[in-house]
């Protein structure tokens, strides 16, 4: 036996609702568990009540019709077909109801069990392919919102249309009104933007563009940007594409960072060999100085001879600097360490220039737990110690100020050490970790260096958000110990 079909049958005219009713007792091979409601109001509460596979509403429903009882059961997101029904047909209405959504517009006094029938069977099969519809449409819309990366419909003059909540975020983006805003107004570069939209205009898939992008925030972020040219209406005569934009900032970070760390080992190379042949010739000359000294009787030879010894002496001290500013510290000590006491440790050595300058430091430590990492601690101390003196360096007497915060994020312990400084200029920001590169005048250029080797050794990565005249950030990111090893 067939499954029953549900009808729900909303008529002020009970004589039609009974007419109906003997209509589809009639038709073959079905079985219909028919409802009757006889105003506008008892059809609206029954439809919030149950769930009816097809429903008859007359038109004319005392002041109000069927078609508003319809647009109201399917803005409360109700999508069950319904057969609009009427005394007389006029077009107007059978066009408009059509077009409103109405599965099937039927006359009463032409009304038989075959018509009624095919009605029926139609509808009931066009539902089925609308719902289809429907679940294909939430599933992919699912798949568009909730996606990690930012995807966004872009117009071949680079208005965005639609964005999912990724790309919201990513621009910048507050609300729906999508027209305000044009995919080019976020490049950093003006000529780039001119090529992507010239790209765009061809009516050709972008299979990769790199850019950096501007949110509204003021952030730049560096990205990679891919677009597949949809074809949405043959109606329409733009061109629509799917934009994937990935935010490859930190990847860009991290890639000059392990660029910067092998040019710092292939130094550390040279330096080592080149402090071998030194130390030779350099050993001799200590020798033969000695010598001489011993051996000499002339005062103011000796003179000449201590001028050479103490040179000697002070090229043997800088290449041993040079050689363990390079050297690599790959033998390190690691030991649960906790990032408070590391912290502690690092502002107690700079504690007195930041009184002789008068710099207001904050400390900001994480409230909820301590922090352990793996780490050697005297290592660690040298390079949060490189970044806390350019920091107190980059600011101004009695106007500096150095925050230091600590956070965990997922897996990671954070330390944030932020100044109000002068700021790295950007075109130089890609180079402050390469070894003998320093903006200062007496500087060397090995301390950030050194300290990006030592993070590194670590397995940690460091971040650089700066801007000029405004300040500096550098956050440390290490491994954190799990929970149940830090209690």
């Amino acid at each position: 036996m067939n499954k029953s079909i549900s009808v729900l049958i909303v008529d002020d005219d009970e004589d039609d609702f009974i007419i109906l009713s003997e209509h589809l007792k009639q038709i073959p091979n079905q079985n219909f568990e028919t409802a009757w409601a006889n105003t506008f109001e008892a059809g609206y509460k029954m439809l919030g009540e149950k769930r009816f596979d097809i429903c008859f509403f007359d038109y004319v429903l005392g002041i109000k019709t069927g078609l508003e009882l319809f647009e109201v059961a399917h803005n409360l997101n109700i999508h069950t077909p319904v057969i609009l029904l009427t005394g007389k047909t006029k077009e107007s209405v059978d066009y408009f109801a059509i077009r409103k959504g109405v599965a099937d517009y039927l006359e009463k006094a032409d009304l038989d069990v075959k018509k009624l029938e095919r009605s029926i069977r139609y509808t009931l099969e066009r539902k089925i392919v609308l719902q289809a519809l429907r679940d294909s449409e939430e599933k992919y819309r699912s798949i568009f919102s909730e996606s990690f990366d930012a995807v966004c419909l872009l117009a071949n003059d680079g208005q965005l249309t639609d964005a999912n909540k990724a790309a919201m975020e990513l621009l910048g983006i507050q609300g729906p009104d999508f027209p305000e805003h044009n995919f080019n107004n976020y490049f950093q570069d003006a000529e780039l933007a001119e090529t992507f939209l010239a790209n765009l205009s061809i009516g050709e898939n972008i299979p990769e563009f790199e850019a950096q992008l501007t949110a509204p925030d003021g952030l730049i972020k560096d990205c990679n940007i891919t677009c597949t040219r949809l074809q949405l209406s043959d109606d329409d005569q733009r061109s629509y594409y799917q934009c994937i934009v990935r935010d490859i900032t930190r990847r860009k970070k991290m890639e000059q960072q392990i660029f910067t760390a092998e040019k710092l080992a292939a130094t550390g190379r040279f330096m080592r060999m080149l402090g071998h042949e030194i130390r030779n010739p350099l050993n001799n000359i200590d020798l033969a100085s000695n010598q001489l000294q011993e051996e000499n009787k002339d005062k103011e030879l000796n003179y000449y001879i201590d001028v050479i010894g103490r040179n000697s002496k002070r090229i043997n001290k800088l290449l041993i600097t040079l050689l363990k500013s390079t050297s690599n510290p790959g033998e390190m000590d690691l030991k649960k360490v906790s990032i408070q006491r590391v912290l502690d440790e690092v502002i107690g050595i700079v504690t007195d220039r930041i009184e002789l300058k008068d710099i207001t430091l904050e400390v900001v430590y994480e409230p909820t737990r301590k922090l352990y990492v793996n780490a050697d601690m005297d290592n660690l101390c040298i390079a949060l110690v490189n970044i806390l003196l350019n920091a107190i360096e980059a600011v101004k007497e009695a106007d500096g100020r150095i925050q230091i915060r600590t956070f965990l994020v997922e897996n990671e312990v954070g330390i944030a050490i932020q100044d109000n400084g002068h700021g790295i200029p950007k075109e130089v920001q890609n180079q402050i970790f390469e070894p003998y590169f320093s903006k200062k005048t007496n500087g060397v250029g090995l301390g950030l260096a050194s300290t990006l080797s030592i993070i590194q050794l670590h397995q940690g990565h460091i971040e650089l958000d700066s801007i000029e005249n405004e300040g500096t950030t550098f956050t440390i990111w290490l491994a954190a110990l799990p929970q149940k090893l830090s209690k």
